[in-house]
């Protein structure tokens, strides 16, 4: 799914760049156009742009961890799960 979200809407997303080993980290900053549909431009750490066909297969999408949640709750407390509460003033729960 991440792989075609990449594909579908680029931009802004994370690749690997298997240009040489280890593979550099690259931001997407422009898709394939009308002239020539299997280019994808990418700005690599070191802020230097380069192109790259599609074809080639020297781009990989990174899976980056999707983000946490933030809550007020604590770990062990998660969606779904059934819990029994006691009140002070309750003789069964």
């Amino acid at each position: 799914m991440k792989l075609l979200q990449c594909l579908l809407q680029p931009f802004g997303f994370k690749v690997l760049v298997h240009t040489q080993s280890p593979p550099h980290l690259a931001t997407i900053i422009g898709a394939p156009s009308y002239s020539r549909p299997d280019i994808y431009t990418v700005k690599l750490q070191d802020n230097s742009i380069a192109e790259y066909s599609i074809t080639e297969n020297l781009l990989e999408a990174v899976l980056l961890p999707s983000p946490t949640s933030t809550t007020l709750l604590p770990d062990w407390v998660k969606g779904g799960s059934t819990a029994t509460l006691f009140l002070s003033d309750m003789t069964k729960p």
